[in-house]
């Protein structure tokens, strides 16, 4: 009688650990989604604003051009003087 109380209660601890397991799954899994919606949010912002993914890549890489042509003519003023 004693064995099939400890294989009870050995399996019932490796529910409790398993079950303990799925809901540290489910609180990772949570946090990813919540990642995701925040990005899919701003996602349909841009394209009620009418922009689409090449649009916004086209900000950015505009906004990087004129950035580096900024640099440049400053690194050039030093070179002049």
């Amino acid at each position: 009688m004693n064995l099939n109380r400890a294989v009870v209660h050995r399996r019932m601890d490796e529910i409790v650990n398993e079950v303990g397991d799925i809901k540290t799954d489910i609180a990772t899994i949570t946090d990813q989604v919540k990642d995701s919606k925040k990005v899919t949010d701003q996602v349909k912002q841009w394209r009620a604003m009418g922009l689409g993914g090449l649009g916004v890549v086209g900000i950015a890489c505009t906004a990087l051009g004129i950035s580096l042509a900024s640099s440049i003519e400053w690194i050039s003023r030093l070179f002049h003087k």
